[in-house]
């Protein structure tokens, strides 16, 4: 690879931040098993408890309510099937919601759930990815045990109105389930403030290792496991901990209470000088203020948004499959045609881009714009 290419695309995954590499290579001496009852394995117990303390402090959560699993895709799994095979429903036809604009680790096990006879909702968005409070509840059956919804939007940034869900599910005594995966570490994600019942994050969003994450799940509340054997995790995951990867997440959550959320500096310079040059040649997605800080969904009218990041050498990610029409699921819910879809690119950035990487890949982005307009005049 081209080591002039910028990198911007931190939702799809960020690079290990050099505190964490440093804590993980110190866990990586132990040899023994968590739950071995000798001095070694207490020390490997003691890197996994670290660990949960540091979670549950960002979580603003018990450590006790912290669960570590393989990351977000396992949680979500794990909250949406651990609640339809849990004992009080089996046997019964339940219902589920979520919304069109949420992940396929959501959507799929529910379409999962769907073919064996529960039903599900997934409720439309208006033009910016935001889903209706009011319309979630009128949707809201004798029979609905979960709500489970995104909180950051993953490929166009919209936030959600998850507080004001989190006061209807409580309302109506129905589980909610939110997937923090893009919010966390960027803007407010606290269990408590969302009366979150069930809350996933993963390490490879906030600078921790790939392979590992956290389930929120809040006293009280109990899930059939996904994995059974030998009753680790409070017998909710079994399998032994890799305590080099949860002190990884640890680490990478403790840098994330002591910095703060990912600066929206880098995006608002970016889209000022794509604007300023641009003009209506483009067009900003998402919700205008509800938004991750950090993402620039811009649908470039009339291009190919992978073609573009080619030219530009910028690392990011379109919004439609390489040389498809094919519009995704998220942007169909947005409404998007499939020529919108083809041009449409998401940029985000981290806690390492700077001002300079933003103006150079505006630049960029700018100059293969132009340069496709002229080699399109050239050929007419």
């Amino acid at each position: 690879m081209n080591d002039d290419w910028i990198y911007l695309d931190y939702n799809a995954s960020t690079p290990m931040d050099p505190s964490v590499v440093e804590v993980m290579n110190e866990a990586l001496e132990s040899q023994a098993h968590p739950s071995s009852n000798h001095p070694h394995g207490k020390r490997a117990a003691h890197t996994v408890q670290k660990a949960r303390e540091q979670v549950g402090l960002a979580l603003q959560c018990a450590p006790e309510e912290v669960l570590f699993c393989s990351g977000s895709t396992e949680a979500s799994n794990f909250v949406i099937k651990g609640t339809a095979f849990s004992p009080e429903n089996r046997g019964k036809t339940l219902h589920f919601i979520s919304s069109a604009v949420d992940h396929a680790a959501t959507t799929e096990p529910l379409r999962f759930l769907r073919e064996l006879g529960h039903e599900v909702t997934l409720l439309p968005v208006d033009k910016y990815g935001l889903l209706s409070p009011d319309q979630l509840e009128e949707s809201l059956q004798d029979n609905t045990v979960l709500v489970s919804l995104i909180h950051g939007q993953n490929e166009v940034g919209t936030v959600q109105p998850l507080e004001a869900v989190g006061e209807i599910c409580r309302r109506r005594k129905i589980l909610f389930h939110v997937d923090a995966s893009q919010s966390f570490g960027k803007v407010p994600v606290e269990v408590d403030s969302l009366k979150a019942d069930f809350l996933n994050i993963a390490g490879h969003k906030i600078y921790g290792p790939k392979g590992v994450g956290a389930l929120f799940v809040r006293k009280g509340r109990s899930l059939e496991p996904l994995l059974h054997g030998g009753g680790h995790e409070a017998g909710m995951r079994s399998g032994t901990p890799a305590p080099q990867l949860v002190a990884g997440l640890g680490e990478a959550c403790r840098l994330v209470t002591r910095h703060g959320f990912v600066p929206a500096e880098p995006v608002d310079t970016l889209f000022a000088l794509l604007t300023d040059e641009l003009g209506e040649e483009i067009r900003r997605n998402g919700h205008p203020t509800e938004r991750l800080p950090n993402v620039l969904h811009v649908t470039f009218l009339g291009c190919n948004g992978r073609a573009l990041l080619n030219r530009a050498g910028v690392s990011a990610s379109t919004g439609a499959a390489c040389h498809s029409a094919a519009v995704s699921p998220v942007l169909q819910a947005l409404g998007f045609s499939p020529e919108e879809a083809l041009g449409s690119i998401r940029l985000s950035s981290g806690r390492y881009t700077s001002q300079d990487e933003a103006r150079k890949a505006a630049q960029r982005l700018i100059s293969a714009v132009r340069e496709r307009a002229s080699k399109e005049v050239a050929v007419s």
